[in-house]
């Protein structure tokens, strides 16, 4: 199919002809509201059709193939908001099969089910575990989303606030019900599903299994692949959309819905105070769009587009990103246009292993449906990678994730780009741990100084005490009994003086010394400078040559 080299505008902010292209991949899709790439395969994406169909969709030539899983018997009514709304591959998915779906069933209430694939290419309906299921009282707000992070390993799952208009259960804000919530759960099992013990509200009151609270309908999340954190885009009621930004491992927090719509009052009758509350990164009015579809944190090859949260509203067609904490908003419409048709009825964003973006089109009727590729037209360059140690390296922005670094400081090191470390190596009774200097100190260790690495930092080495004696030592039990760390071995050269020839360590090579040297003469010591074995007249010839102050 003929592509088109897109040139983005001066105007958006980005300087880059020809950096990536629209591409429309395949069409033809029933109703397809999201897509994932499974662990371990390349130039596929699992394409989840409204109906209750997964097919797999070869993203070089566009090829869809049989059905991977057909389900269509279990899912109901997908003419609205129901359906089989999300999919999620185990992260160790190419040993153990196992991937996870959302749907709503015959009854309209939904279902959190495990399933087990026959290979890449196919799973029977057969295998179908259900994990939970969980009563809607009205057909509309069913989210969907269910996403494994990739700092816990943990599956959460998005519930929207039950439906109808306004909350009119307080559901969201009603911490014994899962409705309007973010749920968290353990399902490294091989039956059923454990609640983390570090969840919110295990042991107290509330349900165990939520992570957070107090949201509409949160039609798509994403963990940002680089740091964990989790982007939300929640659906607003009559007036503002908005994005939600949590960083990992922060659950508790209470969104605001019903009492807040983005930033603004609803109905705020009994809700708590605004202090207690987390309000979104980003709003966007209904002036521009009336219903948010959230997206990725592109981690991609694009440099232009490195780093930042691209969304869409699926009324307007319109698709913007911000940077993921909030920021300027970028409108990218225009520069998203495709070589073939147009992308409108956006209804989820998608990437592959390969860290290419994918925008779903669910289309207006049920032969149409679309992908869409974002894909680069010029080779990734390297980029400036940080690690928490202060150090930097030119490596590819995805080489940097994988090596646990942080890109976006530019694509040099040098002058440094990377901010100052503030962990190091803390040595604790035989052990060693990156921490913070009072973390060090809370944990009963020494801190060795910032930007050091476990690796020897902890290790025994070579001590230098005085005299000139050399003792193996922990570095930090060394420092502490005023000694100066040598590392490695103790050799007869270890802790060996800076100036050899001043025998008596006044500073200087002089009378004194050369006496001394002669009073041990052709006996073995310290004045045998050549280290022949004995001192002689060779070693006179090396004290005069240095006669003098020391240097250093």
């Amino acid at each position: 199919m003929l592509r088109s080299l897109l040139i983005l505008a001066a105007c958006s902010g980005f300087a880059s002809a020809q950096e990536f292209e629209s591409v429309r991949v395949t069409n033809g899709l029933y109703f397809p509201v999201g897509a994932e790439a499974a662990p371990g395969t390349t130039n596929r994406l699992y394409v989840h059709e409204q109906r209750g169909i997964i097919k797999i969709v070869d993203t070089l030539n566009g090829s869809v193939s049989g059905n991977f899983l057909n389900i269509d018997s279990k899912v109901g009514s997908f003419t609205g908001e129901g359906g089989l709304l999300g999919l999620a591959f185990h992260p160790d998915f190419a040993n153990n099969r196992m991937f996870f779906v959302n749907y709503t069933n015959n009854s309209g209430n939904t279902v959190i089910a495990r399933y087990t694939a026959n290979d890449d290419d196919s799973a029977s309906a057969s295998s179908e575990e259900i994990l939970m299921t969980v009563s809607q009282p009205y057909s509309n707000h069913n989210a969907g989303w269910l996403e494994f992070s990739p700092v816990d390993g943990y599956l959460y799952i998005s519930m929207g606030d039950g439906g109808s208009g306004g909350d009119p259960g307080n559901r969201a804000q009603n911490i014994n019900t899962k409705l309007g919530k973010i749920l968290r759960i353990n399902v490294d099992n091989p039956t059923g599903y454990t609640v983390p013990s570090d969840n919110p509200f295990v042991g107290i009151s509330g349900d165990d299994t939520i992570w957070s609270y107090g949201v509409r309908n949160a039609w798509k999340c994403c963990f940002d692949s680089l740091n964990g954190a989790m982007v939300m885009a929640d659906v607003g009621q009559n007036a503002w959309e908005e994005v939600n930004y949590e960083p990992a491992g922060e659950g508790g927090r209470n969104y605001g819905w019903r009492c807040y719509e983005g930033n603004n009052g609803y109905n705020t009758s009994g809700c708590p105070s605004q202090s207690s509350l987390s309000f979104p990164v980003h709003t966007y009015s209904h002036s521009a769009g009336i219903s948010i579809t959230g997206g990725r944190v592109y981690r991609g090859p694009v440099a232009s587009l490195y780093g930042r949260y691209f969304f869409a509203d699926y009324a307007s067609n319109q698709i913007w990103s911000i940077n993921p904490e909030g920021g300027s908003l970028i409108n990218h419409t225009s520069a998203f246009s495709p070589d073939v048709g147009g992308i409108s009825r956006i209804s989820g964003f998608a990437e592959d292993n390969e860290g290419n973006m994918y925008i779903l089109d669910r289309g207006t009727s049920s032969t149409n449906g679309e992908v869409f590729a974002i894909r680069t037209t010029v080779p990734p360059t390297p980029q400036a990678c940080c690690f928490s140690n202060g150090s930097c390296t030119q490596v590819l922005p995805a080489d940097c994730a994988a090596a646990g670094g942080d890109g976006g400081f530019g694509e040099v090191c040098e002058p440094q780009p990377c901010p100052p470390p503030t962990t190091g190596a803390c040595c604790i009774s035989s052990s060693c741990a990156v921490l913070t200097p009072d973390a060090c100190s809370t944990s009963g260790g020494s801190f060795v100084g910032l930007g050091t690495e476990c690796d020897t930092a902890c290790a025994p080495a070579a001590c230098c005490l005085s005299g000139s004696n050399c003792v193996v030592l922990v570095p930090t039990t060394c420092l502490a009994v005023g000694g100066e760390v040598a590392g490695g071995e103790c050799t007869s050269s270890t802790c060996a003086p800076a100036c050899p020839a001043d025998l008596d360590g006044n500073g200087s090579v002089d009378f004194a010394d050369l006496v001394n040297m002669l009073s041990g003469w052709d006996q073995p010591g310290a004045a045998d400078l050549d280290e022949s074995g004995l001192v002689d007249f060779n070693d006179v010839i090396i004290l005069l040559g240095v006669w003098g102050e020391c240097e250093g």
